[in-house]
């Protein structure tokens, strides 16, 4: 089974953090690089891609190169037990898709305390990704015109250009409205929408 890796380099004392299909295979095309690698655990998930890319994020500040990361390798574990501990909390995937295609709805009611503690983090969670994405365009905007004609920062950063050919749906629709209605597909799907004080 797919899971995640924590590597112990015991010279530098980094940890790696990675993801394995399976783990035997990657562990010896690691130790080709750097036989010094010690398994010190592995997690068997089936949502290693996320579980990487959440643990990566968390230990951020703590990374030096690649995977490895200046943290303990209790740390980096606890990390990892924490959004496994959450995504067990996770409904599947076929509950969610039957949740959003029920048609036959009721009028809203009163929630429940699990409910209300529900969308209370979900509130507070949503405000500090917005204030966070508001941040995140300033400062990369500073760092746009910082860089000018620089491709980017050694080890950080790229600003490099790039082409896209994309297809303009909407002046696709303006030239060409007939074409475009034996195209169109209609879809059912319930939006889920939280704002304190809603009606």
């Amino acid at each position: 089974m797919a899971g995640l890796y924590i590597l112990l380099d015991p010279v530098s004392t980094f940890i790696k953090i990675g993801r394995a299909s399976d783990l035997e295979t990657r562990l010896a095309n690691l130790r080709t690089a750097n036989p010094r690698l010690q398994l010190v655990q592995w997690f068997e998930t089936p949502h290693e891609a996320l579980v990487e890319s959440y643990v990566h994020a968390k230990l951020v500040a703590h990374r030096r190169e690649g995977e490895f990361f200046a943290v303990t390798a209790e740390t980096a574990a606890q990390e990892v037990a924490d959004i496994l501990a959450l995504l067990a909390t996770k409904p599947d995937k076929a509950q969610v898709e039957e949740a959003r295609r029920l048609e036959a709805l009721l009028e809203p009611r009163d929630p429940s305390d699990t409910e209300l503690a529900l969308m209370q983090q979900i509130v507070d969670l949503r405000a500090k990704i917005k204030t966070c994405e508001v941040q995140d365009q300033i400062l990369s905007e500073q760092l746009m015109v910082s860089l000018g004609q620089s491709k980017g920062l050694t080890g950080w950063a790229s600003f490099n250009g790039s082409q896209t050919v994309r297809f303009d749906a909407s002046q696709f629709q303006q030239d060409h409205p007939d074409l475009v209605q034996g195209y169109l597909k209609t879809t059912y799907s319930r939006t889920l929408k939280i704002r304190p004080g809603m009606a």
